[in-house]
């Protein structure tokens, strides 16, 4: 083969393998980390729009969430449901409401022996999540995909959300293998969240209730929470 056809072949070559390069498409492992998942995008950015995502979690998207980071969402999203800051959110709750005793609730500090946080501490305050049952939130601890559906259905019965049938409870347990081990304190909130549409299993059989959320993930939920209570 004389040198003509060879600078030929080579130029060829090189010319399809720079086509192949730029023709393929972007995987999850090859965006930056500040750019959400090209499934999760669309929801994402409706959701930054809606203004309930922390500036914090606009990045490292596919990171797993922790119980701190999704509970402050959580918070959020209720008060932009009632386009209030969420220090506007806190009083009007508690001028509302009276306890047993006809007093007004307040805001607590140190409601968790293991975090101050305000975030949290209104939280606890509104009802959507209540520790770890010795006293703890474990606010730097992953959230697990039921403890996310608890603190969804939760945050729906906040404001609006009506009582549910679970009418789709059957269906719940026959399309999942793994609902057995799903905790009982759980498994009633884990079905209703399922009905509501804001969350489903990681595949057709299986919904992996102790596995976690990444960030992307938690706000895709939220944004489906925030579309069924609007």
């Amino acid at each position: 083969m004389n040198m003509k056809n060879i600078r030929i072949i080579s130029s060829l070559i090189l010319s399809l393998f720079v086509l192949f390069s730029v023709a393929a498409p972007a995987s999850a492992a090859t965006l930056p980390a500040s750019t959400p998942s090209e499934w999760a995008q669309s929801d994402v950015s409706a959701a930054i729009s809606k203004g309930f995502v922390p500036n914090e979690l606009q990045d490292l998207y596919r990171e797993d969430i922790t119980r701190g980071e999704f509970c402050k969402m959580a918070v959020e999203l209720i008060a932009a449901t009632q386009k209030m800051t969420v220090d506007q959110l806190i009083d009007s709750w508690c001028s509302e409401r009276y306890d047993q005793n006809g007093v007004h609730p307040a805001y607590r500090e140190n409601v968790f022996t293991d975090t101050n946080d305000y975030y949290v501490n209104c939280a606890y305050l509104l009802g959507t999540v209540q520790g770890k049952g010795d006293g703890t939130f474990d606010p730097d601890g992953l959230v697990s995909r039921q403890e996310a559906a608890v603190m969804l259905f939760r945050a729906y019965l906040t404001y609006g959300g009506g009582i549910m049938i679970n009418q789709k409870a059957a269906e719940f347990e026959e399309n999942y293998t793994d609902v057995g081990i799903i905790a009982d304190w759980a498994i009633a909130d884990v079905q209703y969240i399922y009905e509501l549409g804001v969350m489903n299993g990681i595949s057709a059989s299986t919904f992996d209730p102790m596995g976690q959320l990444t960030r992307e993930q938690a706000i895709v939920t939220f944004w489906r929470l925030y579309g069924v209570i609007f």
